[in-house]
């Protein structure tokens, strides 16, 4: 697991598609790899994300079809069971069995960054060259008055419904918003997006009126504002990610005691990338002035970061100078 000094090329937080990559590719290098996961391996990909996602939609088109071709009613037990289907038959590639094979060491555990080099992983103190924090994030719900009231689930925990809602409220209008909106209106639900900036605001407007168009026809109704207080027409409501809903990065125990040092030693890598939503001053990159060029990977030789990065930057992986969970120096 170690090299003869006792440490190892790169610790891997995180179980989900990103640490899994970077975990197999560091393993497959030669690099002496460690991978910690405190739940199960996957990540939102397998569990909450693309593949239950993406089967849905499928499902939903077919359910759509069939009702228009028969006027039957959609079988949700059916499409539950499919999508529990597609999951089970990809697992198996992001085991802890297959991480093992491929050569990365799998720790089901929790990391807590102590010092420079190392952390405490359930007590045990483990010394690295480098890190890669790949945690990713998790939807937020957001305070709209009477939402307590309802039935409330998330992006990751909507699938978990026994029965199809007659009545579906969507807060949110990013990607994911539309592919549930979408998906539950053409498996039968009456879906409502309430969507504060419009469908797909950060998206080119002409695709954005397409993806409006094809939702409009799917039967689902948009609105800006949410219902007034008092009001609920509905009996679950979804808040997956969409700005200023969004996601965000989820409590963790790791901590940094020594920013300038630790920092150039821990990587960071999400999916999320760099934009104007980012918090510049958490956000650094070596070499990256607010105009420049991206500079600096994994193995150069450490500079101290001399900018915040600029908006835009899509620069990654890049190490941080605040705590992950918390954001304190």
């Amino acid at each position: 697991m170690a090299s003869d000094d006792g440490v190892l090329d790169l610790l891997v937080i995180g179980g989900g598609t990103a640490g899994i990559v970077g975990a197999r590719t560091a393993a497959g290098l030669g690099a002496r790899t460690v991978l910690v996961e405190r739940s199960r391996t996957g990540g939102d990909c397998l569990w909450t994300g693309r593949v239950p996602s993406k089967t849905i939609l499928s499902a939903a088109r077919a359910s759509a079809v069939e009702r228009e071709l028969t006027g039957s009613g959609t079988d949700f037990s059916a499409v539950r069971a499919r999508i529990a289907a597609a999951i089970a038959a990809i697992q198996p590639d992001d085991s802890p069995e297959s991480l093992r094979d491929a050569g990365v060491t799998v720790l089901s555990a929790t990391a807590r960054f102590t010092a420079p080099g190392e952390a405490d992983v359930d007590g045990r103190t483990v010394r690295f060259r480098q890190a890669l924090i790949a945690t990713g994030s998790a939807p937020t719900v957001p305070g709209i008055p009477g939402l307590d009231d309802a039935r409330t689930v998330t992006s990751e925990t909507v699938r978990d419904l026994e029965e199809l809602p007659r009545r579906l409220v969507v807060v949110g209008g990013g990607p994911i918003d539309c592919e549930l909106g979408q998906a539950f209106a053409r498996l039968g639900a009456r879906v409502v997006l309430v969507a504060r900036s419009g469908i797909l605001p950060q998206e080119d407007r002409d695709a954005a009126a397409l993806v409006r168009e094809n939702l409009v026809s799917d039967g689902v109704r948009s609105s800006r504002t949410p219902e007034p207080t008092g009001s609920t027409p509905t009996r679950t409501a979804a808040a997956p990610c969409a700005p200023p809903t969004g996601r965000r990065s989820p409590p963790t125990s790791c901590s940094w005691r020594q920013g300038g040092p630790l920092a150039r030693q821990v990587w960071d890598w999400t999916p999320s990338g760099c934009g104007p939503t980012t918090p510049a001053t958490s956000w650094w990159t070596r070499g990256c002035a607010p105009r420049g060029p991206r500079s600096g990977r994994p193995g150069t030789s450490p500079r101290t970061p001399s900018s915040p990065i600029s908006p835009g930057c899509t620069a990654a992986p890049r190490p941080r100078t605040r705590c992950w969970g918390c954001g304190a120096p």
